[in-house]
């Protein structure tokens, strides 16, 4: 399979490393067979994401090409990739989130748990399937709303793991209790992952990847009503 990939973050230099591996190609947009985009989002002030940028960095590379399909990759709010799907409808659109650790991005991609794949229909789950059967052992398959969200979801959680220990350690600190023996016996509880991030440290900076994926669920408070529990863990970011 040819694969074009579209950006320049540790992300794309990930994807195009793992594609020659797995014996995809590597082209150019006009040769591609899947046009895979993987920007990273610039972070606004405010800690929401700049889609207008990453809008014109998707128009401007599709004026030039026939209809194919696309894997967009970029970490966006829900319901963006299905409103490019409705201004470019020459094009198979799907969402699959990016679950990469900057420090480990080659060991992450080459061996995922799981990749989520959201579609609006089955139709090309094969083209998909080829395309990513070389990183992962299962699929998830599902709305490209519902893997926007898992997304937004998943680093909200890591967020509160960091924000909750960092307050514990604060009680520790306080009362004589030793932090790093809480920590253990949370991580070697079996209901808890031993991979949680629950190591005291620096707290989550709201303009951060995971502070822009809380920004993000946020911004839905208008229509799923009260999140108090995400507003409070947005007021205790720094």
């Amino acid at each position: 399979m040819r694969v074009a990939v579209l950006g320049h973050s540790t992300l794309a230099k990930t994807i195009r490393v793992c594609c020659q591996e797995a014996n995809h190609g590597v082209v150019a947009p006009d040769e591609a067979d899947v046009l895979w985009i993987a920007y990273d989002i610039p972070i606004q002030h405010d800690g929401y994401p700049n889609t207008t940028w990453l809008w014109y960095q998707i128009r401007d590379a599709l004026k030039p090409l026939s209809p194919i399909p696309i894997l967009l990759s970029s970490q966006v709010p829900v319901g963006f990739t299905a409103g490019l799907a409705e201004i470019f409808p020459r094009h198979v659109w799907a969402y699959s989130p990016e679950n990469i650790r900057t420090a480990h991005a080659l060991d992450d991609f080459r061996q995922q748990s799981r990749i989520v794949i959201g579609r609006a229909t089955p139709e090309h789950d094969g083209t998909w399937t080829t395309l990513l059967a070389p990183f992962t052992k299962r699929f998830v398959w599902t709305t490209r709303e519902t893997a926007e969200l898992a997304k937004h979801a998943l680093n909200t959680y890591l967020a509160l793991n960091i924000t909750f220990i960092n307050e514990i350690a604060q009680i520790a600190k306080k009362t004589g209790a030793d932090i790093e023996t809480i920590t253990e016996t949370l991580l070697t509880e079996r209901r808890v992952s031993p991979s949680a991030p629950l190591r005291a440290g620096s707290p989550v900076p709201r303009v951060s990847h995971l502070g822009r994926d809380l920004s993000v669920l946020l911004d839905h408070d208008r229509i799923a009503g009260p999140l108090p529990l995400l507003q409070a863990l947005y007021a205790s970011m720094s």
